[in-house]
């Protein structure tokens, strides 16, 4: 059996032990809360962004509308060319109920180039005689028209001549009413139409020919095929009979094309010869 005095030690041993624990255990607590708390308020902290200003509808800039491409569509279907007119090669065509970009302006009037709306990225010159453009092509580049496929002068190029009567110059027991021709313009010929109205007679005869002459003789003639800007020559129709005496009038056609097509232009010319 323990003395009374180490029994005594021991109880106050314990008693201390079991308030010392009571107190740590308060410390403690009270340490955890304080801890959570400032960990919690860190949290939320960390959590809180700023929240992007809304506008208002009256803020909210409107948006600004995309331009539109000039667009083309035709009344009747219209063949595409790789130049303006009737020269040059079809490349392709547009379509009633299709419609074409216009991607160029043309310096001939009443053209366009479009890209063709096959999707082959393919440009060429439409003639606008039956199409209606949608939206505006101011800013779009001009165009000038390539040489034609002959070598000619593109349109646009200046086309006029002079011509007088020549003669009557027997030939062959026919008599050729000649007339002399001067290209006065910038662009060649290539074919022309020779229609004489004998007043006297009341007769009209006419010839079509795409070979000028280079004398009004019968003898040493030399044919060519274009008459050139500032070139002569001379055209010529034969008479069956002696028109000499006789009031004539002759109206003489020239075109740049060689199947009487392309830019033509005419005169008439009146003579007693």
């Amino acid at each position: 059996m323990l003395p009374r005095r180490t029994l005594s030690m021991l109880v106050l041993l314990a008693l201390m032990t079991s308030t010392l624990a009571c107190n740590l255990s308060s410390f403690v607590m009270e340490l955890d809360e304080t801890a959570v708390a400032e960990g919690l308020d860190r949290t939320l902290a960390a959590r809180t962004v700023d929240v992007p200003h809304e506008p208002s509808p009256s803020e909210t800039p409107s948006p600004t509308p995309a331009e539109t491409a000039p667009m083309v569509s035709v009344s009747v279907n219209t063949n595409c060319r790789s130049g303006p007119g009737s020269d040059y090669e079809i490349v392709g065509g547009l379509l009633v109920g299709e419609q074409a970009e216009i991607v160029l302006l043309s310096s001939i009037p009443n053209f366009v180039i479009i890209e063709l709306p096959d999707g082959s990225g393919q440009t060429c010159w439409l003639w606008m005689q039956y199409g209606t453009q949608e939206g505006s092509t101011e800013g779009l580049a001009i165009a000038t028209p390539p040489p034609t496929p002959t070598g000619g002068a593109p349109p646009g190029a200046s086309y006029s001549f002079n011509a007088s009567f020549d003669n009557v110059v027997l030939c062959d027991e026919n008599r050729y009413v000649t007339y002399h021709v001067t290209n006065t313009g910038g662009g060649p010929f290539q074919s022309y139409r020779l229609s004489v109205r004998d007043r006297t007679e009341g007769i009209t005869l006419g010839i079509q020919g795409i070979n000028f002459v280079s004398t009004a003789s019968c003898f040493g003639a030399i044919y060519f095929s274009t008459l050139e800007a500032g070139g002569s020559g001379y055209v010529a129709i034969p008479f069956d009979y002696d028109p000499t005496g006789h009031n004539l009038e002759a109206t003489i056609l020239l075109c740049s094309g060689e199947a009487y097509d392309g830019t033509c232009t005419s005169q008439t010319v009146a003579s007693v010869p």
